[in-house]
């Protein structure tokens, strides 16, 4: 159970989760369309 935990810590879907918890609605979406505007600059480069 302990290595479960230690590997979702290190994935960074389960990062995101981990901060979406200590999130509001709008901070949620905030932080999401950062992620894609990150993605889209990232393909553009």
């Amino acid at each position: 159970k302990m290595g479960m935990s230690m590997r979702k810590t290190a994935d960074p879907m389960a990062v995101i989760d981990k901060k979406v918890d200590s999130l509001d609605e709008k901070g949620v979406a905030d932080l999401i369309a950062k992620l894609q505007k990150k993605q889209r600059e990232g393909k553009a480069a």
